[in-house]
């Protein structure tokens, strides 16, 4: 009777033994994402993430499974946009007049988890860096895209005002759902800006031509 005992309770601890291996959600902190690799079957397809329980007997045996995490809190970016319009400098010669522009602009984004397991698979990335960087590029990108649209519409609209842009008109204008599927865009803000005199930039750039024009017919006459 001893020795039946003693199975059955070797037996109930084999079995907890197995049952907290191959439990994944225990092992990812409340704030992350987790995917499992292993060397038999590749990326598993059932992501491990808060409020769901995933159990993955991969981790049965050893060293044949890895589980890569990823915090999937929202990540936020300034990024200053800066230069000159288009010849600005020769334009201006040696008046004061300032045709540059800067663009403060501050964005938030995340990835949901189903478009994290994407990334993995396409090998965009591996890591928690890779992640960060990732996501450090696409904001930037975004900023960059965002402040060209300004530029656009301030060229030919004057009284274009960018701080009256939405979120949704710069998704739809600038097609982000098209140019980055995977990722989710909660806030785009201007949060400080420059504007050149978009008017004085083409009285002065049409009489700088004009003036280079009949410079160069004097030459050639």
């Amino acid at each position: 009777m001893k020795k039946f005992f003693a199975c059955v309770f070797i037996m109930i601890l084999f079995g907890l033994f197995c049952f907290f291996t191959g439990w994944t959600q225990i092992k990812v902190p409340s704030d992350s994402t987790g995917i499992v690799v292993s060397r038999l079957k590749g990326i598993d397809e059932n992501v491990v993430q808060k409020g769901k329980f995933t159990f993955h007997k991969d981790f049965l045996l050893p060293s044949n499974a890895t589980l890569l995490k990823f915090r999937n809190t929202p990540y936020n970016k300034d990024t200053t946009i800066t230069g000159t319009l288009p010849s600005g400098d020769i334009i201006k010669g040696s008046t004061s007049y300032d045709f540059s522009y800067s663009f403060t602009i501050s964005t938030e984004i995340h990835i949901d988890p189903e478009n994290l397991l994407f990334l993995v698979k396409d090998n965009t990335i591996q890591d928690q860096t890779s992640y960060e960087n990732y996501l450090k590029v696409v904001s930037e990108a975004i900023a960059q895209e965002t402040a060209g649209f300004y530029l656009k519409n301030l060229e030919t609209d004057a009284a274009f005002i960018p701080e009256t842009v939405s979120i949704i008109d710069l998704y739809k204008k600038c097609r982000f759902n098209e140019k980055y599927p995977e990722i989710q865009i909660d806030a785009i803000a201007l949060k400080e800006s420059k504007i050149p005199d978009y008017e004085l930039y083409k009285l002065i750039r049409s009489t700088f031509i004009s003036d280079k024009s009949s410079s160069y017919k004097e030459v050639t006459e």
